[in-house]
């Protein structure tokens, strides 16, 4: 490799991953059932296919703490079975943070 050529790394941020599956056009937004496989069931209310990344987003803010814990789709993006990350929590935070939301219904 020559010396003078720049690498271009970039840092990693921790978080944790999740996977969920989206069932559109729901009475309400709510996480309706966890898998054994631990794929999260979430039912929502939006109705418009364009808008459902949108709205998945913004419901699972309100769980795991909006600007502070940023969530982003890396894969799935045009599926109902999506990967998610939660930026800043372990998964086990997450975990918690599911289940006490489940306990909620």
């Amino acid at each position: 490799m020559r010396k003078n050529k720049t690498l271009r790394f970039h840092d990693g941020q921790a978080g944790a991953a999740i996977t969920v599956r989206v069932i559109q056009n729901a009475n309400r937004n709510e996480i309706h059932a966890i898998r054994e496989n631990g794929l999260i069931e979430i039912r929502l209310t939006e109705k418009n296919p364009e808008r459902v990344n949108q709205a998945l987003l913004a419901f699972l803010d309100g769980i795991f703490g909006g600007a502070t814990h940023p969530l982003e789709i890396v894969a799935g993006i045009q599926s109902s079975e999506k990967l998610i990350t939660v930026l800043g929590l372990t998964a086990e935070q997450v975990q918690e943070q599911v289940l006490a939301q489940m306990s909620h219904k």
